[in-house]
């Protein structure tokens, strides 16, 4: 009896074992695929935006620059000023208005704009400057991009994409 006890529990170890070793498999495809779209830049049009105005949005770019890498870093904050979106939290049942925030940092150069890729960043301090009883920790961005693969003069200039919960994106200008 204690072998068959030992044969079933190594049995089912290696059946764990395949089992989390699949897993591991899935994520690390899934975060490959991932990681190559987010790290394209994409080049469009000017004319595919609605242009946003300047005074509807507060925003801070922390850093600007090339680094020691080659890379050009920017990263900030940004906030459409009085815009909120319902949302409706299914466990609860329970419908608010929330601040959304989506932001892809581009470089604007003639009627070219390259979007460049764009990952959000927590920022707790953001809801402290806006005080208008939102959330706004989700309005941090970072965008990182190898330098030599960007197609622009350096005069181009720095805006921001933003996208609603519905789709609509808007382009402002950050001046």
């Amino acid at each position: 009896m204690n072998s068959k006890y030992k044969t079933k529990k190594r049995t089912y170890e290696i059946f764990l074992m395949c089992t989390l070793l699949a897993l591991i498999g899935v994520m690390v495809i899934l975060m490959s695929i991932f990681n190559s779209e987010i790290s394209e830049i994409k080049v469009r049009n000017l004319e595919d935006y609605e242009m946003g105005d300047a005074d509807d949005i507060s925003f801070c770019i922390d850093q600007q620059m090339v680094n020691d890498e080659n890379k050009y870093v920017v990263s900030g904050w940004l906030v459409e000023n009085g815009k909120t979106y319902e949302a409706y939290n299914y466990g609860m049942d329970l419908t608010a208005n929330i601040a959304y925030n989506n932001t892809k940092v581009c470089l604007i150069q003639d009627d070219s704009v390259l979007v460049l890729p764009t990952k959000m960043v927590q920022r707790d301090d953001v809801t402290d400057i806006i005080q208008d009883n939102f959330s706004h920790k989700n309005s941090g961005f970072v965008s990182c991009v190898d330098s030599e693969k960007l197609n622009m003069e350096a005069d181009a200039t720095l805006g921001a994409i933003t996208t609603d919960p519905y789709g609509k994106e808007t382009l402002y200008i950050l001046r």
